[in-house]
């Protein structure tokens, strides 16, 4: 006889300062719902779970706090061929919502990725950075709330830049967008990756318009660039010094601080990508499935001018009581990177280096 499709979650929650946590087995016979969020960048993952409250657990023994912890598991069982077993692993989460409602006596918990440490996302910070790669500011700054770091991406080579009244969520988000990179928090780690090589692996699934349960697509031309012009200003002298990438047409208008020549077309190309990624964009509702994630890609076919790999920006899970799951995927369609070849980084970043040591011309 074949097994049921199941989907199903695996809540832990630990109360502050509590010695034992409320486990999975116990929590299963309250759940009414669950929503994990999974953001590809600049935003936490979030997960809400609403509880049955008929005995008002939650309002006595269980009374849950701001500040306790959640983590989350998702199960499946039989759920892509018969007998298959997988566990997909939402991450850690710290309650930063309640709401209580009735007459039906519910409890919802809402919880976001973040670090134990709130000082991450909530106290301004002004620290001038000097000669140092974006991975080891990255080191540097979660070693102070205890948190790794898992850096997929270029070296990328600062001279200066000034953190100004600044969160370090906030500044190191900023840093990272500015040069192309990705910044997200998971499992107490901070993940820094490369968004153009992350577009460009193999898509983990293909999916024919017919197959999805619903979707939205729009498609814009304002926004989206052939190139663009960069203006930035020499450290040394001041002056202006202005440069082009791409091809003509369409061109983005890019004032910036650099360090140098290379800085500046590194930072003009990560803009002009990122807005051409609102070029085509969709939204999609799908049956579940744990290889789609939050910066991997899919194929989509069957769909004409809308055929082609599509970036996951955000991967929304939904089970119901009744073990129904879906997912819904909000997406950008992957386009033609803007590239220019500059100097060597690294040389000039070694070259500043040199002088600031005292060893210039």
């Amino acid at each position: 006889m074949s097994s049921p499709r199941q989907a199903s979650v695996n809540l832990t929650y630990i109360p502050k300062g509590a010695a034992t946590a409320i486990t999975a087995p116990t929590l299963a016979q309250y759940m009414e719902s669950f929503e994990y969020v999974d953001a590809a960048s600049g935003e936490s993952d979030t997960v809400s779970a609403k509880f049955s409250n008929i005995n008002m657990q939650w309002l006595n023994t269980w009374l849950p706090t701001i500040g306790d912890k959640m983590e989350a598991q998702i199960v499946t069982e039989s759920w892509s061929s018969e007998g298959d077993y997988n566990v997909f692993d939402c991450g850690k989460f710290c309650v930063d919502d309640l709401k209580y409602s009735g007459p039906n006596l519910t409890c919802t918990l809402g919880g976001v990725s973040v670090p134990e440490s709130q000082d991450f996302h909530c106290t301004a910070r002004s620290y001038t950075w000097q000669m140092v790669t974006l991975q080891e500011m990255a080191t540097a700054i979660g070693a102070q709330y205890f948190m790794p770091v898992y850096y997929d991406a270029p070296d990328v080579y600062i001279e200066s830049i000034e953190q100004d009244s600044q969160t370090d969520s906030e500044f190191l988000t900023k840093v990272c967008e500015d040069y192309g990179l990705a910044v997200k928090i998971y499992f107490g780690k901070i993940v820094i990756y490369d968004l153009d090589t992350y577009e460009a692996k193999p898509a983990v699934a293909t999916y024919d318009i017919q197959d999805f349960q619903s979707w939205d697509a729009q498609s814009t031309l304002t926004g989206t660039y052939t190139g663009a012009t960069i203006t930035y200003t020499n450290e040394t002298d001041n002056s202006e010094i202005q440069l082009a990438i791409g091809t003509p047409g369409r061109l983005l208008n890019v004032n910036t601080e650099a360090a140098n020549e290379a800085d500046a077309l590194l930072k003009a190309c990560a803009m002009v990508n990122d807005e051409n990624r609102n070029a085509v964009t969709m939204t999609a509702t799908i049956k579940a499935n744990l290889s789609v994630v939050a910066g991997s890609c899919i194929e989509i076919v069957g769909a004409f001018d809308l055929n082609g790999k599509y970036f996951v920006d955000k991967a929304t899970h939904n089970i119901d009581g009744s073990s129904a799951y879906t997912m819904n995927l909000e997406l950008h369609k992957v386009q033609e990177k803007i590239t220019a070849q500059a100097p060597d980084p690294m040389a000039l970043f070694a070259a500043a280096l040199v002088a600031l040591l005292g060893g210039g011309a």
